[in-house]
């Protein structure tokens, strides 16, 4: 994990052992149980964990927030958690960030890759309380915050299926990444600059840096089995996006990484 504060920090594992990444925190697999990450947030000195907690691959029972004192060491759960139906069951898959004014903007998606992405925001201080957080919801003819969330993108047949991402504001605009697990005219990692989180998702330009392949034929911006993007901190849009994009040969088992890429904005 990499903290937020510079491509020149972070150079080390989470947890105890700053040589190896060992899982984080200590919980009973028994029955297929497994707590996957979806993003982190650095507030002053503390560090937020969104994990979502699975009954079997995909399978979300609840999500929840950890969080780490001393640069991610130990993790200690902070009591937040979110049931898996929440919102219909758009809110599982989180990436989240702050502004200046002290807001924290998430975008959100289901795990099973069949749903669109609802916009919320909390204040940073209420982090941890799963009652602050607020929709970003159409009404009345109008878009409003305190509304139920409303998705700001829909999820299509033979259109764009929603996977991991990550929001980030960088340089003044908002960056979003995500994976597009669609093999109809997608698969593929999805780029989108915007000038605020409430933009019309719509109407904003998207480029697709990094594309899906088969095994046999990737290279360039060619790479097979991708998901998962993390934009690298410190990066930036005038002198270069650095992305982590995740690698998982299911049929073998391996390779199973993270690959980082600096790729094209605009």
């Amino acid at each position: 994990m990499l903290r937020d504060y510079g491509l020149s920090a972070g150079h080390e594992a989470a947890g105890a052992d700053p040589h190896y990444a060992h899982q984080l925190w200590p919980y009973d697999h028994a029955g297929g149980t497994t707590a996957l990450p979806t993003d982190v947030i650095t507030i002053e000195e503390d560090i937020f964990l969104h994990v979502m907690i699975n009954q079997g691959l995909g399978n979300v029972v609840r999500t929840e927030i950890w969080t780490s004192s001393d640069d991610g060491e130990s993790w200690q759960p902070t009591g937040a958690q979110f049931d898996a139906g929440l919102h219909d069951g758009f809110a599982q898959l989180w990436t989240w960030a702050r502004d200046d004014d002290g807001w924290v903007y998430v975008f959100s998606t289901g795990f099973q890759r069949d749903k669109g992405i609802i916009l919320r925001r909390v204040r940073e201080d209420r982090i941890t309380d799963p009652g602050a957080y607020v929709g970003w919801g159409w009404r009345d003819g109008q878009w409003n915050w305190g509304n139920p969330p409303t998705p700001v993108l829909e999820r299509q047949p033979s259109a764009e299926k929603f996977g991991e991402m990550c929001l980030r504001k960088i340089q003044n605009k908002w960056v979003l990444v995500n994976f597009d697990a669609s093999t109809i005219g997608g698969y593929d990692i999805d780029l989108r600059i915007l000038d605020t989180p409430t933009d019309d998702l719509y109407l904003v330009p998207k480029t697709t840096p990094l594309r899906g392949s088969a095994w046999n034929e990737e290279g360039g911006d060619k790479i097979a089995q991708l998901y998962g993007p993390s934009i690298i901190p410190g990066s930036t849009l005038d002198a270069g996006l650095h992305l982590l994009v995740s690698q998982w040969k299911t049929a073998d088992g391996w390779p199973y990484r993270a690959m980082h890429f600096k790729v094209p904005v605009g």
